[in-house]
């Protein structure tokens, strides 16, 4: 027994053999459309892509480190209120945040009391630290 279709049961190999050679030539013309169109576009002389990478990214960096000022700012009042209470180790005081549910840089729920592989989480990235130095107490007030 052969291939049946539910949609056309009258259709055959050849038949089927067929709609698929028309599907392969429609997905080759549909490959070379772009193709053709972007050797057209540079032959006219358009310049395709970002002109001015380099402005790009600065104004990215900028905007990161702005961020990352805002968020650093927002946080050294909350460090030094956590510090009031007796909470002295980056662990400590990640275990309050996370008690208090404050969000990190990266918006997550849960504070590492160092770098762990994921950017923004933690205590040394907020206050700008490397992760073997405790915040200091003129960082936190």
């Amino acid at each position: 027994m052969g291939f049946r279709s539910v949609d056309f049961p009258e259709a055959d190999t050849f038949t089927l053999n067929l709609f698929a050679i028309l599907a392969q030539k429609e997905r080759e013309m549909i490959a070379s459309r772009p193709r053709l169109a972007l050797q057209a576009a540079k032959k006219r002389g358009v310049k395709l892509g970002n002109p001015n990478v380099e402005r790009q990214v600065k104004i990215l960096v900028e905007s990161k480190k702005r961020k990352t000022d805002e968020f650093k700012a927002k946080m050294l009042p909350i460090i030094a209120d956590i510090r009031k209470t007796g909470c002295s180790t980056l662990q400590g005081i990640a275990d309050c945040l996370n008690r208090r549910g404050i969000k990190t840089f990266t918006n997550k729920s849960v504070w590492f009391p160092a770098s762990d592989g994921k950017p923004g989480n933690t205590l040394c990235n907020a206050l700008g630290r490397e992760k073997t130095a405790p915040p200091s107490p003129q960082d936190v007030g």
